[in-house]
């Protein structure tokens, strides 16, 4: 016989849960071969993580936010450097995750997407052909929540009500992965099964054992 499933949804967070990102502004420098050094005036990251969260709520397109940033780094950067770093940021999606969302969907559970982005890095790894297979895990989950189209941002409440809105399913039988503690932190607050998952271990071997133990994928037949 089958089990009562314990969960309807499994939802996840891409940046540091499914898809690897830089580890910094700096790390971004690096990697999009910018010449030069960064800013080292914590003004300019106050400011830039202004404007990113603005971009994130969908308040400015990521061109906007590029020219904004730019005038922002004291002359260290024009608008297309600030662009080639955003592009740089996804790095591509973590061993495993695949079999993560196998697993669940196995399991008859459906899946979402909740993440804080910007319509470049969504169209990047849900919509560009020529990225279809460095995120082709990431594309099989079935219902997408990017907060420049909810127009908020997590941890704030009405990014977890509008899944629960859409998909109809109850707090209590929705899990949740996130590598932010706040983000967890405010699942937990609205009666999701809230986990955090450390982006610096293996997220996938993480998110199968936690599967596992809430019985969402092992366990789920018994006799």
């Amino acid at each position: 016989m089958r089990l009562p499933k314990p969960y309807d949804l499994v939802v996840f967070d891409l940046s540091g849960v499914l898809v690897r990102v830089v580890d910094s502004w700096a790390d971004g420098h690096a990697r999009a071969g910018v010449a030069g050094d960064p800013p080292d005036d914590p003004r300019f990251e106050e400011r830039r993580g202004e404007l990113s969260e603005r971009r994130q709520r969908g308040e400015i397109g990521a061109e906007e936010y590029c020219h904004l940033v730019a005038d922002v780094s004291g002359g260290v950067y024009g608008p297309h450097e600030v662009a080639m770093i955003h592009r740089a940021w996804l790095i591509d999606e973590y061993p495993g995750v695949g079999d993560v969302v196998d697993a669940v969907h196995a399991a008859d559970v459906e899946t979402a997407i909740l993440t804080n982005t910007d319509a470049w890095h969504w169209h990047a790894q849900l919509v560009d052909e020529a990225e279809a297979d460095r995120y082709a895990s990431v594309r099989r989950i079935r219902h997408h929540f990017p907060s420049y189209v909810l127009g908020a941002i997590k941890p704030e409440r009405a990014v977890f009500e509008a899944v629960m809105e859409t998909t109809g399913f109850k707090e209590r039988r929705i899990l949740y992965f996130d590598d932010s503690e706040r983000h967890v932190d405010a699942s937990l607050d609205v009666g999701w099964g809230g986990v955090r998952i450390d982006p610096s271990g293996d997220p996938a071997k993480q998110m199968l054992f936690e599967l596992n133990r809430r019985m969402v994928t092992l366990g789920q037949r018994g006799t």
